[in-house]
């Protein structure tokens, strides 16, 4: 809230400033289009197990993850910009994070005392987001065939994707042995953040102008509730749990919980319904852009 607030403030400052610098004759209207990806994420959450079984003194294996957190991967997006005079230029743009998949894995052999042969887990996240990005552009240096901007943005992300998926399989010698599948789905509203960039947009041809950019985007969500399901196999009986969660402002590890279990052909299934504390979930990047700016004014001419 705090973000958004701020960056309000400052859009709408500026946007004051700029009316006060005198106005081309005839403003130049963008249509933009363009591309890039999320080379680091750095302050991005990443995925590590949910938990870790059979780690204790003597226990041995690997461990891996990926080097990236949420944020990272391709995006794409367009928009319009509208020249405010010789400095200033307002836009918006829609963008589309298709965000790479996480993933963690380890594999751990315990002690003989755990009477398990070995544990293996494997998880993964994929994620996007679709926003809305308001912004204003200001041109630090004007050249014949290029000039330097920078820009401040107001990230409104519109729909934002998350789905955990683990799988924890544990092989026992003669004794014990199980396969447990974790899927989670979250479910959010609107989250803001913040966008900057700096770049270059020089001349190709006409109308058409290239642009070179990199961006660095801030994004904090909440989601509001999550579908959780487990799937746990052993011998002779299953386990089937679905789980609603809502995410509500508290400080307590856990509010409200309610429980309903039926068993049918050694198939045991659990409802719950619980609350929990809300969590924040940071998405950030620094993109790199490549796009193209098409001039309107100017095919109408």
């Amino acid at each position: 809230m705090k973000i958004r607030t701020t960056l309000l403030i400052i859009i709408f400052n500026l946007l004051i400033v700029s009316a006060a610098f005198p106005q081309d004759k005839e403003p130049s209207v963008y249509f933009k289009l363009y591309g890039g990806y999320g080379l680091f994420t750095p302050g991005s959450d990443r995925l590590y197990p949910g938990s870790i079984l059979g780690i204790q003194s003597g226990s041995t294996g690997t461990y891996t993850n990926s080097n990236r957190g949420l944020g990272g991967g391709f995006n794409d997006g367009f928009g319009i910009e509208k020249t405010l005079g010789k400095f200033f230029t307002i836009g918006i743009d829609f963008n589309y994070l298709h965000g790479k998949t996480l993933s963690s894995n380890y594999s751990i052999v315990p002690p003989a005392s755990f009477n398990i042969a070995n544990i293996n887990y494997a998880g993964k996240t994929a994620h996007s987001v679709i926003s809305l990005i308001p912004n204003l552009s200001f041109k630090m240096m004007t050249k014949p065939n290029y000039y330097l901007y920078t820009r401040l943005g107001l990230i409104t992300a519109l729909k934002t994707k998350y789905q955990l998926t683990e799988n924890y399989d544990i092989a026992g010698n003669g004794l014990l042995g199980s396969d447990e599948v974790f899927t989670q789905v979250n479910k959010y509203g609107l989250n803001f953040g913040l966008n900057t960039a700096a770049g270059i947009r020089f001349k190709l041809w006409g109308p058409i102008k290239g642009n070179v950019e990199l961006g660095y985007n801030l994004l904090a969500v909440s989601p509001n509730s999550a579908m959780a399901s487990t799937n746990i196999a052993e011998p002779g009986q299953g386990t089937y749990i679905n789980e609603q969660i809502n995410y509500v402002k508290s400080n307590t590890d856990l509010l409200n919980l309610s429980t309903t279990t039926t068993t049918q052909n050694s198939i045991k299934t659990i409802n719950v319904v619980e609350d929990q504390p809300s969590i924040t979930q940071h998405i950030n990047n620094i993109v790199l852009n490549i796009g193209i700016a098409v001039s309107i004014t100017d095919l109408r001419r």
